[in-house]
């Protein structure tokens, strides 16, 4: 199972946003608009939280405005979110930093879909006991 869990750049060891408040992902794609090589792009993960997830986001994007959101998965940094402005729709995009290739993407968000279902059956079944 994969965990993702986001950390603010300047404290590293204390996670923000868990694995239990992501409800959903989806892969995207940038162009790198300083490459003459078409073929050469980002990728992105866009997450999706829960109701007070998104709350606590909005508030965490207000307070450390001009600072990066870290992603990390399973303990590896895996992308960022520079927070220029507040985000208050609940959607964070992530852009991979160290995912190279369209084959890692699409594997890193294949294994984070599959996980996050996972994670929410999980919870879901354990607050319904």
């Amino acid at each position: 199972t994969m965990r993702p869990r986001f950390v603010i750049e300047d404290q590293p060891t204390v996670p923000v946003l868990l694995e239990f408040d992501v409800i959903g992902v989806n892969l995207g794609t940038v162009d790198n608009i300083f490459s003459p090589d078409p073929e050469e792009r980002s990728y992105t993960l866009w997450f999706s939280f829960n109701r007070k997830a998104t709350i606590l986001l909005h508030t965490l994007s207000v307070k450390h405005s001009g600072k990066n959101l870290i992603l990390g998965v399973n303990g590896q940094k895996m992308g960022v979110h520079p927070i220029d402005n507040a985000i208050a729709n609940g959607v964070l995009p992530v852009l991979l930093s160290s995912v190279k290739t369209e084959e890692q993407a699409r594997y890193l968000y294949d294994e984070l879909s599959q996980s996050i279902v996972a994670i929410q059956y999980l919870l879901a079944k354990e607050q319904n006991k």
